[in-house]
């Protein structure tokens, strides 16, 4: 049954007596909690409280979504947004154990195998065929390039196979045909929102700014990972209040919770991300003349969505100073005898020219994929057994200047052709929500290089990325 096809009362008990009732289209938690509660909420909650406990117990929720994954497409999506947010639970909560990432890494394969095995019986064929190939050519050419150029192959090779292999398991199994788009939809939201709720009481306490004492980072494990899910869930959640006039009290409220708890993280990238999407969407609605779209901008003028702005306004105003001052720190990020304009320099503008100094030095193939500008700062991890790379932190300006160093313009070519790919299905869709998200996900890249990192949180930026891209699918299976 189509979301907007809704039953109620006597007719919804006729239609289907042991059915639970189908929430209304303007009520975006309830519709959350309704397909939570039919995709199963029980086994989320088992694998959270193992994670909780710490040292085996994190061991045994790991494995436990590998063997959950394998089951389906379905449940290899859930597997790995679980996986997701128990890498990203704040270490007050429960420490992260040695040799994590193994685990994350066997969850993606055993994802990619039951995504595999499902999809020859895809009904979306020609689509996931086209996103499928464009995946498949870009992390082709990165893994030759890497064997080509890099310095550090072993590394580039694990990090293009891993992102490989995420994409793949993320857009066949999107479109794969056990799927249903719109419960999982609801049930990633849900969680969520469940983040959203429970880092709320964090607040007021000191638990809830624990990696620097000022950046609110809730119950994740940094302000930077608050501030992403929070931009990509405020986009979420206000493109479907604007395209199906959601403003029920509940939902104003949760999204100003969203909207605070953004602000507090002080992450600017996530920040210009969430108000830049929304830009953005609006001028591709505009320039494309998306009628669906440009109708849910509309709503922009509904008086809640006014006396929403109206409270952030007042509460801002009450607290001047400290806003004032919270301002001052997440724009600059500076010292008292610092411009911003060095400030920017120290922080994001040296990385920056450091990456496009290498681009010019290697300008058609780049450096290696994934590997740091500065060899002598690259600390690689590797597991204990036959001493292979399982990670390597490094860090970038940001994505973009990062493509053209680490693949060189040959490869951010293919990389534009890859979006572009995914940017015609989105807009297909005609949900606001979902092209909001799409470049929600793109602009947090501006200050972070995350989307090429499929054990951090690059795999959540794709999963809604790949999900946007699948709501045409889903669209065109409702209206049959």
């Amino acid at each position: 049954m189509s979301y907007s096809t809704v039953q109620t009362g006597a007719v919804a008990r006729a239609a289907a007596p042991n059915a639970r009732p189908h929430p209304g289209p303007r009520e975006i938690l309830r519709w959350a909690k309704y397909h939570t509660l039919l995709g199963g909420i029980w086994f989320p909650l088992m694998v959270i409280g193992l994670r909780l406990l710490g040292g085996p117990g994190t061991y045994a929720a790991y494995s436990l979504l590998i063997l959950y994954a394998l089951r389906g497409p379905n449940e290899g999506l859930k597997a790995l947004f679980l996986s997701w947010f128990l890498s990203h639970i704040s270490p007050g909560l429960a420490a992260t154990p040695p040799n994590a990432e193994i685990f994350r890494i066997l969850i993606l394969l055993a994802g990619l195998t039951s995504a595999v095995l499902a999809s020859f019986k895809s009904e979306n064929r020609l689509l996931m065929g086209r996103t499928v190939s464009a995946f498949a050519v870009f992390g082709t050419f990165c893994i030759a390039q890497s064997v080509l150029v890099s310095y550090a192959p072993d590394v580039s090779i694990l990090k293009s196979v891993s992102f490989l292999i995420m994409a793949l398991t993320l857009s066949i199994s999107w479109f794969s045909r056990r799927v249903d788009v719109e419960q999982l939809q609801g049930w990633i939201f849900f969680w969520l929102a469940a983040i959203v709720l429970a880092s709320a009481p964090l607040l007021v306490l000191k638990m809830g700014y624990l990696t620097n004492g000022h950046g609110f980072q809730g119950i994740l494990i940094h302000p930077q990972v608050m501030g992403i899910t929070m931009a990509l869930t405020g986009a979420w959640v206000g493109g479907r209040m604007l395209r199906l006039r959601a403003f029920s009290a509940i939902d104003i409220a949760f999204a100003a919770l969203v909207i605070v708890m953004l602000f507090l993280s002080e992450s600017r990238g996530a920040m210009l991300a969430a108000s830049g999407g929304l830009v953005l969407s609006y001028l591709l609605a505009r320039g494309l003349n998306l009628q669906n779209v440009r109708a849910a901008f509309t709503n922009l003028r509904h008086k809640r969505v006014f006396l929403l702005v109206v409270c952030l306004i007042f509460c801002g105003g009450l607290f001047f100073d400290k806003v004032s001052n919270m301002i001052e720190r997440t724009i600059a990020k500076r010292s008292d005898n610092q411009t911003i304009a060095s400030a920017f320099d120290a922080s994001r503008g040296r990385l920056i020219s450091r990456s496009m100094n290498n681009f010019y030095a290697n300008p058609v193939l780049g450096i290696g994929f994934g590997v740091a500008s500065d060899p002598a700062k690259m600390k690689v991890k590797r597991e204990p057994i036959f001493g292979l790379p399982v990670g390597a932190s490094i860090e970038k300006g940001n994505m973009y200047s990062a493509i053209l160093e680490e693949i060189g313009f040959a490869g951010f070519l293919l990389f534009a052709g890859l979006l572009l790919v995914l940017l015609n299905s989105i807009c297909r869709s005609g949900q606001l929500e979902m092209v909001w998200l799409f470049f929600s996900a793109l602009l947090v890249n501006l200050g972070e290089s995350v989307l090429f990192s499929p054990n951090g949180i690059g795999l959540l930026v794709w999963m809604a990325i790949l999900m946007a891209t699948s709501a045409r699918s889903a669209q065109k299976v409702q209206q049959q």
